[in-house]
């Protein structure tokens, strides 16, 4: 394993622990293997996460991320957070039971608010949710209702994707379970050092439920999210997707 714990500070030397673990997806292991930023077409396969039950397959997300981009909404399509401040937010708020990322009017741009609340319901508690905006890649607190409310007023956002979609309620909200996205973090950053993590949006095809069995995502906006890995090819590094989507 050569140089694994100079690359990734990770020391243990088990191949069970390798496999499960680090989530190395690799079909042989043939004594040392060496990671450095050479290995660009390492298969990074987070197949046993605690958490984010829905792997999207590859083909999937990016015909999902192109067909949100085909919108032709004008939106960001990608966001980036950085991974320290992220997991001690979650840390911090280990109470409450839902972690829920709401889509934002953001003074003319798509932008994410985020609420710890102890209700399964797509409305903000101000009285006992506590509220966060992503800015700069770090999320803030402030109190977004505002801007929730730009999101979903007469011609706004919400309704320029309904008029996009008109099958299907537009996303105001994607809901976590809290412990979920505490073990995915977890999980994920066990052997590799995370900078960043990384939110792409994506606009479910309407085929989905037939090919994936799943009734309530075909043609609906979500997002999905990974580790934000830059000296691993991008597009082997899996995507989860498992938010509930609200409406």
């Amino acid at each position: 394993m050569g140089n694994l714990n100079q690359n990734i500070n990770y020391d243990e030397f088990k191949l069970n622990l390798i496999s499960d673990i680090l989530q190395l997806d690799c079909k042989s292991w043939q004594g040392n293997y060496i990671l450095h930023k050479s290995n660009n077409d390492m298969v990074l396969s987070y197949y046993k996460a605690l958490a984010f039950d829905d792997m999207l397959p590859g083909d999937v997300k990016r015909n999902a991320a192109q067909q949100f981009n085909d919108l032709q909404l004008g939106f960001k399509d990608q966001f980036f957070v950085t991974f320290k401040d992220f997991n001690d937010i979650i840390n911090d708020h280990y109470e409450y039971r839902y972690c829920k990322f709401y889509l934002l009017d953001d003074e003319g741009k798509l932008n994410f608010g985020l609420s710890f609340s102890k209700k399964n319901a797509i409305d903000i508690d101000l009285n006992n949710d506590k509220l966060f905006r992503l800015e700069n890649e770090i999320f803030i607190p402030d109190n977004f209702l505002i801007k929730k409310n730009e999101f979903t007023k007469q011609d706004g956002f919400r309704d320029q994707i309904k008029i996009k979609i008109p099958s299907k309620k537009v996303t105001e909200m994607i809901q976590f379970e809290l412990p979920i996205i505490r073990d995915y973090n977890e999980r994920v950053s066990h052997s590799f050092i995370i900078q960043k993590l990384k939110f792409t949006m994506l606009k479910f095809p309407a085929d989905y439920e037939d090919k994936y069995g799943n009734t309530y995502k075909s043609d609906r906006i979500s997002f999905s999210v990974k580790p934000y890995l830059p000296e691993v090819n991008d597009n082997l590094i899996n995507d989860f997707d498992a938010g509930d989507l609200k409406p």
